[in-house]
Formats: C-alpha cells, sequence, structure tokens
C-alpha cells in the first residue's frame, strides 16, 4: 500500500477532517488560520500507511497557511510484535523484523512493516513524537475501559492506541492537558453477527412504537 501513489494520497483525508471538525469544535488557533491541528495524533500501526498519509496531509495544510503547526504522531504497537517501537528505542533507522509475533492482536502483527516505517523515523526523530509498545493485556484492559465508560464498541486493534495513550499519559509524555486526536476507526462490527449469533440485529419498521 504505502508504494501506492493512491493509496498515499487518499490517507491525507483523515487529516483534513480532524483539521476541519477540531476547528469546528475548538475554534482557529488564531486569526487567519481557519483549521486547526490537534497536539498529538496516536494510532496503533501495521504497516505504517495511515500516519504517513496524515503527516502528509498535515504537511500540506501548514505549508498552505490553513493550520498553525504540524501534530506530534505516537506510533502504538503490541509488545509481542513491535518492530518499529524495538527498532526506535535503538536508533536504527531499518526496522528489525520480529519473525515471531506473539500477541493475540492479529490484524497489527506485522513482523516486516516494509518501507514507511523510514518515513516515520524520521518525522519522529525531525518533528517530535515517539513510538511505544503495550502488552496484550493493556489492551484489552482499554478495550473494556473504552466500552464501559465511553459506550465505545472498538476492536483490539483500536483499543491498541487508547492503551497507548493510557500509557503515555502515565509516563508524562502527553500532558494531560494536550489536544489529542485518536484513530478509533476499528469497530467490532464485523464480529458482532458471530458473538450475539441472532440476537446481532434487530429489525425495527419506520413509525413503530419502541418499548421502553
Amino acid at each position: 500500500g504505502i508504494r501506492n501513489v493512491g493509496t498515499r494520497e487518499s490517507m491525507k483525508t483523515i487529516a483534513y477532517e480532524v483539521a476541519e471538525q477540531l476547528a469546528a469544535e475548538l475554534g482557529p488557533p488564531q486569526p487567519g488560520i481557519p483549521w486547526r491541528a490537534p497536539d498529538w495524533y496516536i494510532q496503533a500501526v501495521s504497516g505504517g500507511m495511515g500516519p504517513v498519509g496524515f503527516w502528509k496531509g498535515y504537511e500540506e495544510l501548514y505549508r498552505m497557511g490553513l493550520v498553525d503547526r504540524i501534530p506530534k504522531l505516537a506510533l502504538i504497537q503490541v509488545a509481542g510484535c513491535a518492530p518499529m517501537v524495538n527498532s526506535f528505542q535503538k536508533g536504527m533507522p531499518e526496522a528489525d523484523p520480529v519473525t515471531n509475533p506473539n500477541t493475540r492482536v492479529i490484524t497489527i502483527a506485522t513482523g516486516y512493516p516494509g518501507p514507511a516505517y523510514k518515513h516515520l523515523y524520521r518525522i519522529v526523530q525531525e518533528h517530535g513524537g515517539t513510538f511505544e509498545s503495550v502488552s496484550d493485556e493493556e489492551t484489552f484492559r482499554a478495550l473494556h475501559v473504552l466500552a464501559k465508560i465511553e459506550g465505545l464498541s472498538i476492536e483490539p486493534a483500536a483499543a491498541t492506541a487508547f492503551a497507548g495513550l493510557f500509557k503515555l499519559l502515565n509516563k508524562g509524555i502527553i500532558n494531560r492537558n494536550d489536544v489529542i486526536v485518536v484513530n478509533c476507526s476499528g469497530h467490532t462490527f464485523p464480529v458482532e453477527k458471530f458473538l450475539l449469533d441472532e440476537d446481532w440485529l434487530k429489525v425495527v419498521p419506520a413509525g413503530t412504537q419502541v418499548p421502553q
């Protein structure tokens, strides 16, 4: 995907949505700057294509004067398969592959992350940000917290990003007053039909009175 120009360009639309919606919610950062950047953008990564596109989008918005800065990236992986995190902590610009992933969060268990890591390594080194790993236990605890407190039904890969947020807040790397955007695009809808069996879907015709 990262080698495809169309794919990279399409990922920029995440930045456009965030910039426009943050400005609508929080207001422009200063006169003459119509859109807004968060302090941090957090995403669980496998190959890393999403954050590359997001950063590219914000870089272009900044150059056009539509935002006043570029967000820092926090890139999260599960500890059982964290080639980017391990390589970053060793100061390696090339990712050292993980040949035997050991995690239940299989959708982001990519042992060979590909060329996106080079871009992300450079971006974090030059513009700030971090790579962080979380355990499976921390991931599933975050999944539970989001469901219980926020009513969000997310799958484990999305929960990995929130587990990273909790960890970085506790470490003091992210300030509790910062404006933070977490990529939460993974919903449990694809598996709910298997977990809930025949009760996974309710059909309510328009105009039907729903019992209280």
